[in-house]
């Protein structure tokens, strides 16, 4: 569990957009950057107020997993003839 933060501005986080006055539980980190740019408020009298006087309910946030850093698979083949040619075909009529 992380901290729980009421929204007080549209929130863009990890692709996820949270709205003023819900109630989000956020990974500490998070929750302290957004609180001094003023865009949460992790007071328990605010998030006791949403959730108690506004009906807000309890929204986890999850971070995005990182991406798997494993090669591609051995049979895959960048696009391209597989087999270098002996010219192009305007080469072989010039030389008929």
């Amino acid at each position: 569990m992380g901290t729980k933060a009421r929204i007080l501005a549209v929130v863009h986080l990890d692709g996820k957009i949270y709205q003023p006055n819900q109630v989000v539980d956020l990974p500490a980190a998070n929750a302290k950057s957004l609180a001094d740019q003023g865009q949460v408020d992790p007071d328990k009298g605010a998030i006791s107020y949403c959730i108690n006087e506004l009906g807000a309910e309890v929204i986890v946030h999850a971070a995005p997993k990182a991406a798997s850093k494993a090669p591609p698979p051995a049979d895959t083949e960048l696009a391209g003839p597989s087999e270098p040619t002996s010219g192009t075909e305007s080469d072989q009529t010039a030389t008929e």
